[in-house]
């Protein structure tokens, strides 16, 4: 009876150091997504001057990380779930993204913690409300975020909206249009479309940028001779 007591306090301690392993595990997997959501962070902040589309997205990553990183930690069925999905995406993009041999060590990277969050899946508790609640947040965001995608290439850039503008005030003899471009310089380059339009060259002396202005004077004084003959 002895040998059996200790026999299974022998395999006590061997999953007792077994689980141990398998926590570090999970720690090393934390780590290594806490380094890229700082790294995605400081871009995110980089960015984050203007509101492009590149500051959304590494918002929204850093955003989907942290998740996975609290997650993760705190042995949470979502960190699980959540885990997964931003290592495929890392494995995705590696394989994606193939620049000097560095996806290598991406893809190995990932890999590996792919394979960690798998073996040590039995240590995250159970799914509850709390793990329902924060995966359709998540959900919700990257739904919010592509639809934000959609929106801003739906939208004309600043060169189009430039066109639009300066097409609609000539069409309308009217340069007061050209003030809806708040960008001083596709507003100078409108004025000058108008004022080559209308052979108006005082306009010309309305615009800020000295090399436009002189561009819009030397073609309204080059459209008026050719008018003239």
């Amino acid at each position: 009876m002895s040998w059996l007591g200790e026999k299974t306090k022998v395999q006590a301690e061997k999953e007792t150091q077994k689980t141990e392993g398998f926590s570090l595990g999970l720690d090393f997997v934390t780590l290594l997504l806490l380094i890229e959501a700082i790294y995605f962070a400081f871009k995110a902040l980089q960015s984050a001057v203007q509101l492009s589309a590149d500051s959304i997205m590494f918002f929204e990553i850093v955003f989907i990380y942290m998740l996975a990183v609290v997650g993760i930690h705190k042995r949470k069925r979502f960190g699980f779930y959540m885990g997964l999905f931003v290592v495929s995406l890392a494995i995705m993009f590696s394989i994606a993204f193939m620049v000097h041999g560095i996806f290598v060590l991406g893809v190995l990277l990932s890999g590996f913690q792919f394979y960690l969050l798998l073996k040590n899946k039995k240590l995250f508790k159970e799914y509850d409300k709390t793990d329902k609640f924060v995966l359709s947040v998540a959900f919700l965001s990257v739904v919010l975020y592509l639809g934000w995608v959609w929106w801003h290439n739906s939208q004309p850039t600043a060169e189009e909206r430039y066109e639009m503008v300066s097409r609609e005030a000539r069409e309308k003899n009217d340069v007061t249009i050209c003030d809806r471009l708040s960008d001083s310089f596709w507003k100078d380059n409108c004025v000058k479309d108008y004022a080559y339009h209308s052979l108006n060259i005082s306009l010309c002396d309305t615009i800020n940028s000295k090399n436009v202005r002189d561009r819009c004077k030397s073609t309204v004084r080059e459209k008026i001779k050719e008018e003239s003959k």
